[in-house]
Parts: C-alpha cells; sequence; structure tokens
C-alpha cells in the first residue's frame, strides 16, 4: 500500500516521466481504436496506464472504452485489460479523463467515461481502480447524469458525492412550499474500501415545485474551496 510520503513523489514522478508513444503500443491496440492517454504508474516502476477510445470522431462512438494496465520492459506487454462498466446496458463510449488521485494518503486510478447515445442525456462514471498483482482492481465507482456531474469531486485527499434533496412542507395558498438542499457526502479510503464520512447540507432553500431545477449543475468543489461545507476549524 502507498502512504502519504510516496504518493508525494508517485505524483511527482507521474508528471515527470516520458510517457509511451503511441507508435510503440501500435500492436495493441484493437483496430477501429486510438490511444487517448497514458501516464506512469510510478518512478521506479516500468507500468503505465493507457486508454483507449473509439477512434471515430465523426459520428457517435460506437466501441466501449477500454483501459490497459502495460508493463515496458525490454519487450511491451499488456498485463492487464478492463471494460469499465460493461455490465451497463449502456456501455461508456466516451473517455473522460485518467488521474492519479491522492485519497487518504493511497495512489488511486481514478478513470473517467461518458455513455453516450448521442441525444441530450448522458451518463458519467467516475471509477476508481486500485493495481494489485499486476492486475486493475475496480474499488469504487460513481454515476452521474448530465446536470449532476459536477456533484462529484475529488478535493484534499478526500472524495465527495452528493444528492438533491426536496421535500413538499405545507400548503400556502393554491401551491405547496418545498424545502431543497444538495446533501453532499464525504468519503475516505481506508486502503481497501471507501466509507461515508458524514455528509452536510448545501444551499438549503425553500420555494416552488420547480425549486430543485436550480440545483443543475451546481458544484460541490467549488463550494468546498469556497469553505461552504466541510470547512476546516482553524
Amino acid at each position: 500500500m502507498m502512504r502519504f510520503g510516496g504518493v508525494a513523489l508517485f505524483l511527482a514522478a507521474v508528471a515527470a516521466q516520458a510517457q509511451l508513444s503511441p507508435e510503440s503500443l501500435k500492436e495493441f491496440v484493437p483496430q477501429g481504436y486510438k490511444v487517448e492517454k497514458t501516464i506512469s504508474c510510478g518512478l521506479k516502476s516500468r507500468e503505465y496506464l493507457v486508454a483507449l477510445d473509439d477512434a471515430d470522431d465523426a459520428g457517435i462512438k460506437s466501441k466501449p472504452v477500454v483501459l490497459l494496465l502495460v508493463a515496458a520492459g525490454k519487450k511491451i506487454a499488456v498485463e492487464d485489460r478492463v471494460f469499465p462498466q460493461k455490465d451497463k446496458d449502456g456501455f461508456p463510449n466516451y473517455f473522460d479523463g485518467m488521474t492519479i488521485e491522492n485519497v487518504d494518503g493511497v495512489a488511486l486510478l481514478l478513470f473517467r467515461s461518458i455513455s453516450s447515445g448521442g441525444g441530450s442525456g448522458f451518463q458519467t462514471y467516475f471509477d476508481f481502480y486500485k493495481i494489485e498483482n499486476k492486475k486493475l482492481r475496480l474499488v469504487k465507482s460513481f454515476e452521474r447524469g448530465r446536470m449532476q456531474r459536477s456533484y462529484f469531486a475529488v478535493y484534499k485527499n478526500a472524495v465527495y458525492d452528493a444528492d438533491v434533496v426536496c421535500k413538499r412542507g405545507e400548503k400556502h395558498g393554491k401551491a405547496f412550499v418545498y424545502t431543497c438542499y444538495l446533501l453532499v457526502t464525504k468519503f475516505t479510503y481506508d486502503g481497501t474500501a471507501f466509507h461515508p464520512a458524514g455528509s452536510e447540507r448545501l444551499h438549503e432553500q425553500q420555494g416552488n415545485r420547480f425549486l430543485e431545477d436550480k440545483y443543475r449543475n451546481m458544484s460541490v468543489l467549488k463550494a468546498l474551496q469556497r469553505g461552504e461545507i466541510f470547512a476546516q476549524k482553524p
């Protein structure tokens, strides 16, 4: 397990180490795919994480995104291959990002992907993976719709996710009064699994039955940065 001190060096190595070129990965990229991103697994590691996406950028992508764990020594070899959210009816067909995150002192891969059929609605998946014995183990997955993808955030070594809560109250005249807020939950990681570590309400207010619409695209990350929730005690 990689703890805090090692994580700092690890993240620096990811930023500094030279990346595998797409040309060196050609034989491992299936027909119709392209390399979207490659990141190193550490300063002394010969392992890399490689994200593959449908090469067709003209229309709606029809192939699922792929995540590879690649070892680069004298020869390049694929140690593991993952199709994120492969059990979903609408599999992720767009790559949306890949980073190494320090979560409670442990380095985890955060893989972001999108499932979209070309309409106005789509789902975004936030999948955390841990490398164990040359395998990619899914630790935790978060899922958000188009108007809620900003409910997910990684901030100061912790993970946050939120849900809109709206409750109907008393009737004033011909209409009911609704109370709504964003219930933001903080998740910590103990090296094996994620655990909820508390929840706080964000932007609680009252209004009519359309009040819930005001919470679309609300940013949990910005609220954390402004100290509106989970503020650090002096």
